[in-house]
């Protein structure tokens, strides 16, 4: 039987009932040594989680799955040529036809044998011939990221895409950006070509200028690069993409800094509005995923790579079967990751490029990753072989609503404008948020940068929703997009490592820790109620707000007066301030701390009690010891908090019952959450102080959430017009 390399899973799971006919199958039964069918179910997946090795190695031969594991394991070790023992015990985790591992028991972690560090996977190729039903099916990963095989693997998978995936589709000629880099041949050096509205079709680069500046273009050599650009002068990622556009049959590529002008204001302003268009339009990204700057290249070679030992193994009947056998990945596969740690994933340019680009091959250090709007493969056969595309969570791939029409490939967004409900727009708004919190986790070169490196991203959502963009946030989510706050971080530190963040400066810190230690802006005048005049790490979770939630007793927006810098309304901005009417009431802050598990700077909110005009000292202040002020003021600003002056400006009420969040936007663990949830009403406020640009103007300095028993007084203030830049 033959199957082939892209198999959908329903297929793959049906493998293990379609062999051959003239092979002999293989016994059904039970066996209590290796666990085989131990659950209930047409499935017959299992785990046993406790086998002695001597078990396994059994005389009489009659569970095809203990003889498999045993001789394995040995011939592995010897292939191998490992010093390591074979293990006492091992827990076997079978799903038949789909995976097959072999990896240490759980209260057995501090043992040291050829498992390795995550187990080793049985399988075979798709295709292969094979009377042990149980095994796994997988696919060789190459150690060479440039070899052929690699590249013929890339070819298969953009055909596939190209021919079977309707959401995908992509009209044969498209408008090519005003340059792109024409790659040449062997015989012809690569070339800037003005493109002057041709059309036709052409890749894209992605990539981290890093510290080593990349070729550029700029005015005093437009001219040169027109006529040839030398191999030996591109750097190792651009030679490798133009060699990569070359083999997978493209004529043009597009490259940011050779394409772009880069001393040209203007210039840069007209292209950087297209960059979208540029990255949604473009046949394949390649993306040099794991390279920190263009000195490393695409072909970067492999960490820790996963070598598969093909192993001869006989069934119980004494038919010869061959068996891949090799270390096993982590259960959070690399793809599901998104590469998180990559150089290129903590780029916050590189988020829309990831995200509009129809198709895109990633080079990791891991192996070779192709993504599309349909589907996702890999070279180890992780996607599709053994996991569905609904599995595949969070590769930032855009919303259904933002797809491209079907009928018609050359729109950006689905035209059913007229037709979209409240849910449409509310789920486009939370996916906005999404892609807020992915955007500012990530690390920006210049501050200027901020709504530009998103602009992308933004000119599609607002063709979808026909709304005014104001500084990263949408006129018709206000004021919900106003909740936003600091984000904690998924790591804790020890108190080792907190003293010594402490200490370091900025540059010396860990580009995963930058984003969660926030600041303000510099040399942009970006409004502070918006998450843009922050970098850094920004969340809209965490607040006890559902999905579909509507605020009760909203503030209201009275004005918005924007100023934008160019004719790009998703771009730069050079004014935007914020006129809105809600309850306003003085509020003392205090007790400020440098949280350690949370990384926040916060403080304990504060009402005056005395009724008293004269000067309030701490004694004529109430601290609240449940609840915290998220500050967005760096830790100088935070000295003898005290004693000034700050206002907090209700956005709003959420009446019970909540979703409930262990876990509150402050960093706070909350064991009676669910109570909370229950009966407690939730009041969001942001936190204000006067403004230095002007009189009468105020600045965002915080977010603070008062959760009040419901029924229960609590003292708001008087409803006052105020104005937030």
């Amino acid at each position: 039987m033959e199957i082939p390399i892209h198999q959908s899973l329903d297929d793959a799971r049906k493998r293990a009932s379609e062999f051959p006919q003239e092979a002999p199958l293989p016994s059904d039964s039970y066996c209590d040594v290796c666990g085989k069918y131990t659950s209930s179910g047409k499935k017959k997946a299992w785990l046993k989680s406790e086998v002695r090795f001597a078990d396994l190695e059994r005389e009489d031969g009659e569970c095809e799955v203990c003889f498999m594991v045993s001789t394995g394991l040995k011939r592995y070790q010897e292939e191998r040529g490992l010093d390591s023992p074979l293990p006492e015990y091992v827990a076997i985790r079978c799903d038949p036809g789909i995976s097959f591992y072999v990896q240490r028991p759980e209260s057995r972690t501090s043992e040291k044998d050829i498992l390795g560090h995550h187990g080793l996977e049985f399988y075979i190729e798709p295709g292969a011939f094979t009377t042990l039903k149980h095994i796994g099916i997988g696919q060789p990963v190459h150690k060479d990221l440039a070899s052929e095989n690699c590249m013929l693997l890339a070819q298969s998978w953009i055909k596939t895409c190209k021919e079977t995936h309707s959401r995908c589709r992509q009209p044969a000629q498209t408008k090519l950006p005003t340059r792109v880099i024409d790659v040449g041949s062997e015989h012809q050096l690569p070339f800037l070509r003005e493109t002057k509205d041709a059309e036709g079709q052409y890749f894209t680069l992605s990539h981290c200028w890093g510290k080593a500046q990349p070729l550029t273009t700029k005015s005093a050599t437009l001219e040169e690069r027109k006529k040839g650009i030398p191999l030996e002068s591109l750097p190792k990622t651009f030679l490798d993409a133009v060699m990569i556009t070359r083999r997978l049959g493209a004529q043009y590529i597009w490259i940011d800094s050779l394409c772009i002008i880069q001393d040209s204001s203007s210039d840069w302003e007209i292209e950087s509005a297209s960059m979208g268009q540029i990255y949604r339009r473009s046949s394949l990204t390649i993306a040099a995923t794991s390279a920190e700057d263009g000195r490393v290249g695409c072909f970067v070679e492999k960490e820790n790579w996963r070598e598969s030992i093909p192993v001869e193994v006989h069934d119980t009947q004494g038919i010869s079967n061959t068996v891949f056998i090799r270390e096993r990945e982590d259960d959070l596969h690399d793809v599901l990751r998104n590469f998180r740690d990559e150089p290129l994933s903590i780029r916050a340019w590189v988020l829309q490029e990831r995200i509009l680009s129809t198709r895109i091959l990633l080079y990791t250090r891991s192996e070779l990753v192709f993504e599309c709007n349909s589907d996702s493969f890999c070279e180890c056969g992780e996607y599709p072989l053994r996991r569905s595309y609904a599995a595949y969570a969070n590769t930032g791939r855009l919303g259904p609503f933002l797809l491209p029409n079907v009928d018609n490939p050359s729109s950006d967004v689905q035209n059913d404008e007229g037709q979209m409900g409240a849910e449409d727009r509310a789920n486009i708004f939370k996916y906005w948020k999404d892609l807020v919190e992915g955007f500012t986790d990530r690390l920006l070169t210049y501050d200027s940068d901020v709504l530009p490196a998103l602009s992308g991203l933004a000119s599609m959502v607002q063709r979808k929703l026909t709304d005014d963009y104001l500084a990263g946030i949408w006129r018709n989510d206000l004021p919900m997009g106003l909740l936003w706050s600091i984000s904690r971080p998924a790591f804790t530190l020890n108190a080792d490592s907190f003293e010594l963040l402490k200490s370091l400066d900025r540059k010396e810190i860990h580009p995963r820790i930058l984003p969660y230690m926030p600041r303000r802006v510099e040399g942009v005048n970006l409004p502070t109620w918006s998450w843009a005049s922050i970098r850094g790490s920004t969340s809209y979770r965490d607040k006890w707000l559902d999905p579909d939630c509507e605020l009760y007793e909203p503030a209201t927006v009275v004005h918005v007066s924007d100023t934008l810098a160019s004719e790009n309304t998703t771009g730069y901005v050079e004014d935007v301030s914020l006129t809105i009417s809600g309850y306003v009431k003085p509020i003392k802050l205090g007790l400020h701390e440098w949280h350690r598990e949370s990384l926040r700077h916060r403080c304990r909110a504060g009402e005056i009690t005395c009724p008293d005009s004269h000067d309030h000292t701490e004694q004529c202040i109430s601290y609240n010891l449940e609840e915290w002020v998220v500050l967005d003021l760096p830790p100088d600003k935070c000295e003898d908090i005290w004693r000034k002056e700050f206002w907090r400006l209700r956005i709003g009420l959420k009446l019970p019952v909540h979703d409930v969040t262990f876990i509150d936007y402050a960093g706070r663990f909350l064991p009676n959450a669910d109570a909370i949830s229950r009966t407690h009403v939730v009041h969001y406020y942001l936190i204000l102080h006067r403004s230095t640009r002007g009189e009468g103007l105020y600045e965002r300095v915080g977010f603070y959430i008062k959760t009040v028993f419901y029924g229960y007084y609590y003292e708001e203030g008087e409803i006052t017009e105020i104005t937030i830049v």
